[in-house]
């Protein structure tokens, strides 16, 4: 009996290492409860007609709350009046729950919207290429993902200043008026001015800057820097559903895999201690 809740344990925490190392969840797991922290906040809100967190001295009167959410949408949450129906504002909600902890500003396989054409029709066109030849044969998974892997790698050499502050901007431009951080560890609820995040509202429109990407260990994600210093964000360039579902799925759910942009925050801890805050409550 010993000797088996050892070799239990065992298993469990040999299980646990390999989730650590995960380059890239898909799982769907931080969707599904993404999608539950922007429904609990919502509700929050709604209690107190966004009076928790002063969105009604903000906005001229007491307000109603919308879950949005979904791909057509940037906004996850939107406010509306609770007198006239008017909307007023949208708001991106985030999860942080403690200091090893990112959000993602953006998070899509719409890659024309942020990514010139060339660069897209680069990936898109290695990535088909990739699944035409090996689709349906499990034994090319690794050499597919090596072949993945280069395809990406080269495409970094791509993004140039221009590049990647024309990214940052159309983040900032498609950012909605406020950003709501459920800061877990501390209990709170906080909210913020999208134009007080300086990296994606200011930084970028300045001229004399001049952006670089810089490669770390991962592959297929890399480092932004502004005048040769990290800001905190990671660019990373992947399959949403991995190698796998790209040859087909061999069995599983997901039968296809399509590349995605996602550009996220890092080092959240110092970016709250350091960004204006408008507002925040106990939550």
């Amino acid at each position: 009996m010993y000797v088996c809740m050892l070799l239990v344990l065992s298993r469990l925490k040999k299980n646990k290492r390999l989730t650590r190392i995960m380059p890239y969840n898909t799982t769907g797991a931080s969707h599904a409860e993404g999608v539950k922290n922007e429904k609990d906040i919502k509700d929050t809100m709604n209690v107190t007609n966004g009076g928790s967190l002063k969105l009604d001295e903000l906005y001229g009167g007491p307000m109603y709350f919308k879950q949005i959410g979904g791909t057509k949408s940037v906004s996850d949450m939107d406010g509306f009046s609770a007198e006239s129906g008017e909307r007023k504002c949208g708001s991106s909600i985030k999860k942080h729950k403690g200091s090893t902890g990112t959000f993602d500003y953006v998070n899509t396989s719409k890659l024309k919207d942020y990514l010139p054409e060339e660069s897209v029709n680069r990936i898109k066109s290695g990535i088909l290429d990739i699944r035409t030849r090996y689709h349906g044969d499990e034994s090319k998974i690794n050499i597919a993902r090596n072949e993945k892997n280069i395809l990406l790698e080269q495409e970094f050499v791509h993004f140039t200043d221009v590049v990647i502050k024309s990214l940052l901007k159309k983040i900032n431009s498609r950012n909605p008026e406020l950003i709501i951080v459920n800061d877990v560890q501390n209990r709170k609820l906080k909210c913020y001015k999208e134009s007080s995040f300086h990296e994606l509202a200011v930084e970028p429109y300045n001229g004399s800057n001049v952006y670089t990407l810089k490669k770390g260990r991962g592959k297929t994600s890399r480092s932004i820097l502004r005048n040769g210093v990290s800001i905190n964000l990671r660019l990373r360039i992947e399959l949403n559903n991995g190698v796998g579902a790209l040859l087909g799925g061999f069995g599983k759910k997901n039968k296809n895999s399509s590349v995605t942009i996602k550009v996220q925050q890092e080092s959240v801890d110092k970016l709250l201690a350091t960004t204006e805050l408008y507002s925040e409550c106990e939550y």
